[in-house]
C-alpha cells in the first residue's frame, strides 16, 4: 500500500492541474476534461528526496505512477545485489507488467535525485481504460515497449565482453538519460558498474582504457564522450 507519510506531499501549481500539467505522461492527452479531472481528485502528488524508494519490488501494486521531475533508477533486487535495468526521466507513466495480471511489483525504483511523482489509484485508471479506447492503447503499448526494452537491453549485454557492455551503458546515458556527450553522474561508480553488468576492476579497467585511446575524458563523477561513434562501434562488435 502507498505510504503518504514516506514523503513530502507537495503543493506545486504546475502539477496541481492535470489538464495544463507540463510533467504529464503524453498518454494523458488522449483524456476527457471529465477523466482528467476525475484523476486530478484522486492523485496524490508526492516530493521524494535522492535516495527514497518510490516503490518497492514485492510489494503490491496499488498506484500508477507519473514520473514529473528527476532521476530514478529501475532495478531488480538480488540476494547478492542489484542489477540497474535501465534509468527513469520525466515524462514517465511508471507501470510493471504486474500491475495488470497479479498486483505486485516486479522491480524497484528509486529516486537519484529529488523527485517528483504523481501516484494515481489502479481503480481508477483501470476505470478510465473500460472507457476510453485510445488511452488504454497507448498504455498497454507503453508497458509492452518498456517492457521489451528491458529485455531487449539485458539480451545485448549478455551476448557482450566488457568493453561492449560498457560503451553501450555509456552511449544510452548520453542519447536517452543526459542527452548531451558530456555529463556529470547522479548516481555512484557501484550504480554504474551495476547498470553495465561488470564488476568493479572491469569497469575500472575498461574506462580507463578508453581513456587511454582519448575515446572518453574522465573527472570524479564527470565524463565527455570525445569519440561517441567509436563507443557506437565498440557497442555494436564489442
Amino acid at each position: 500500500m502507498f505510504q503518504q507519510n514516506a514523503c513530502t506531499i507537495l503543493s506545486d501549481l504546475k502539477l496541481d492541474n492535470c489538464g495544463f500539467c507540463l510533467g504529464r505522461s503524453k498518454s494523458f492527452s488522449f483524456l476527457t476534461k471529465e477523466e482528467l479531472d476525475r484523476i486530478e481528485k484522486s492523485k496524490v502528488l508526492v516530493n521524494f528526496k535522492k535516495g527514497e524508494t518510490i516503490f518497492k519490488q514485492g510489494t503490491t501494486a496499488t498506484h500508477s505512477v507519473s514520473f514529473a521531475k528527476g532521476l530514478a533508477k529501475l532495478h531488480d533486487d538480488r540476494p547478492n545485489g542489484e542489477i540497474i535495468v535501465r534509468f527513469i526521466t520525466p515524462v514517465e507513466l511508471i507501470n510493471g507488467y504486474g500491475l495488470l495480471f497479479n498486483e505486485t511489483h516486479h522491480y524497484s525504483v528509486t529516486a537519484l535525485t529529488d523527485a517528483t511523482c504523481c501516484f494515481i489509484p489502479v481503480s481508477i485508471v483501470a476505470a478510465v481504460m473500460d472507457k476510453n479506447t485510445a488511452f488504454r492503447r497507448l498504455f498497454i503499448k507503453d508497458i509492452q515497449m518498456y517492457n521489451f526494452l528491458i529485455q531487449d537491453r539485458l539480451a545485448d549485454l549478455l551476448s557482450k565482453r566488457n568493453p561492449g557492455r560498457i560503451a553501450g551503458s555509456l552511449i544510452e546515458l548520453s542519447k536517452n538519460v543526459y542527452k548531451s556527450d558530456k555529463f556529470h553522474f547522479d548516481f555512484s561508480r557501484k550504480e554504474l558498474q551495476s547498470y553495465c553488468c561488470v564488476s568493479q576492476d572491469g569497469l575500472s579497467k575498461t574506462l580507463k582504457q578508453f581513456e587511454q585511446a582519448e575515446i572518453i575524458k574522465t573527472k570524479g563523477r564527470k565524463i565527455e564522450l570525445l569519440k561517441p561513434e567509436i563507443l557506437e562501434k565498440i557497442w555494436q562488435f564489442g
